[in-house]
């Protein structure tokens, strides 16, 4: 358990852990015959790339692949307790490489994997964190695909947001992404449960010169306390950046929006009609209408209307709890 800020950071239980790191290489001997060049661990396992891309050279290092078959749990804090991965790997850098080059870190993922809580599906979740991530700047990137459920419906599969030189956040439906790589490659696709959520933010120039400053070698890099400053910014981004100052604003936004409806049209059933695509939980709706009936000046039965018309509607419900359980498992 360590402290941070004031803010407690429980590193043991957090569930975030990294996956892809990439430095640029500065060598001083000619390294054109390393173009390319694969990293295999003793076991066989491919976990990292050394490729010439536009001019430069490039280290691609995907850590939970050096100690797993593959990248659906990311290299936590329990994995860097043994110095031996650390270790090895920097050892056969130096094989590779040799002892004369210089690396500057350029970006980190850090990830957190999950199942999406009670009746949501992950596209209901990506649904509510697109709305609530837009911004007047940058539009985010969606990408939609064919309902497992509807061949005539649409689904969300992924959503990517950018504060731009800061980090890129990217939420999809692991899954589905999963299985898809698998039937290419032949692997087996029930290594993966259903409905499987990643939330990953990747993490870049000027968020790395905050944490590491100068210090951004692969030396520097590959140590437990800089894996404990980036599990700890991934707890910060994801709490304050996108929860506090998008999504609960955002929530609030849709439930002031259905109280305004529910008081124009007097009815439930109208609203929901009107308003559906606001409703991302029928948490909101429910408090809504909640509101509403104080508003009214009428005893407040919220919950028992909300089961009364819960079949007909068909809402999503789990969205929110979903996003607190991510919270959570941040540590």
């Amino acid at each position: 358990m360590i402290t941070r800020n004031k803010r407690r950071f429980d590193d043991e239980n957090a569930m975030q852990g990294t996956d892809c790191y990439i430095f640029e290489i500065i060598c001083k001997r000619d390294v054109s015959e390393l173009e390319d060049v694969e990293l295999i661990n003793e076991h066989g396992r491919s976990y990292g790339t050394i490729k010439s891309e536009r001019g430069k050279l490039l280290l691609y290092l995907v850590l939970p692949r050096y100690i797993r078959q593959n990248n659906i749990i990311p290299f936590d804090s329990w994995d860097a307790c043994d110095k031996r991965v650390y270790k090895e790997i920097c050892g056969q850098l130096r094989l590779v490489l040799g002892t004369d080059f210089e690396s500057k870190l350029r970006s980190v993922e850090c990830n957190i994997t999950k199942r999406v809580c009670c009746f949501a599906s992950t596209s209901d979740v990506l649904n509510l964190l697109n709305h609530a991530l837009l911004s007047p700047k940058d539009d985010n990137l969606e990408y939609s695909g064919q309902s497992k459920v509807c061949a005539l419906k649409k689904e969300i599969h992924t959503v990517i947001s950018r504060k731009a030189h800061y980090y890129t956040l990217k939420a999809y439906d692991k899954t589905v992404e999963y299985r898809k790589k698998c039937k290419e490659q032949g692997g087996k696709e029930d290594d993966i449960e259903d409905n499987m959520l990643r939330i990953e933010i990747v993490l870049l120039g000027r968020t790395i010169d905050k944490l590491f400053g100068d210090k951004t070698s692969v030396y520097d890099i590959l140590t437990e306390d800089s894996l404990i400053k980036v599990l700890y910014e991934y707890k910060r981004i994801y709490t304050n950046e996108i929860i506090n100052k998008r999504v609960k604003p955002y929530l609030s936004q849709c439930q002031q929006r259905l109280v305004h409806s529910l008081l124009r049209t007097n009815s439930i059933i109208a609203t929901v009609a009107i308003e559906r695509e606001i409703i991302p939980d029928k948490e909101v709706l429910r408090r809504a209408i909640k509101e509403w009936q104080e508003l009214k000046g009428v005893s407040p039965h919220a919950a028992r209307d909300m089961k009364r018309y819960e079949k007909r509607m068909n809402l999503p419900y789990g969205v929110i709890r979903t996003l607190k359980e991510f919270r959570i498992a941040c540590g």
